[in-house]
């Protein structure tokens, strides 16, 4: 019933981002020390379900524009889900990667 729960929430979240009813609050962040601190708040989760985490961001910054509230809870969200639904002994990696030419940065959790 929680995880039904937490599921509705989050749709009802996405919903409401999609149709402007949150307010979304950008600012300047570090997508790198953000992607390490979400990884590490749930090492202890993906650990306990069996699984290992490793996190690839660089050690400088990578600035981007976002809601970092929002974007930790997508991290944590993805997070979540692989320690409920990969198979221990299995593998999360999360990683960061700026394109520099392209002023990009991509964030990228796979299990």
């Amino acid at each position: 019933a929680r995880n039904m729960g937490r599921m509705v929430d989050d749709l009802l979240d996405a919903s409401r981002v999609a149709h402007g009813k949150v307010a979304l609050r950008p600012e300047r962040l570090d997508l790198a020390r953000l992607a390490r601190e979400a990884a590490e708040g749930r090492r202890a989760l993906v650990v306990a379900a069996g699984l290992s985490l490793s996190v690839e961001a660089p050690e400088t910054p990578v600035w981007v524009m976002g809601d970092p509230a929002r974007l930790d809870q997508v991290v944590n969200n993805l997070l979540d889900n692989a320690a409920k639904f990969c198979m221990a002994g299995g593998r999360v990696a999360v990683g960061v990667a700026a394109d520099t030419a392209l002023g990009r940065a991509t964030l990228t959790v796979s299990d």
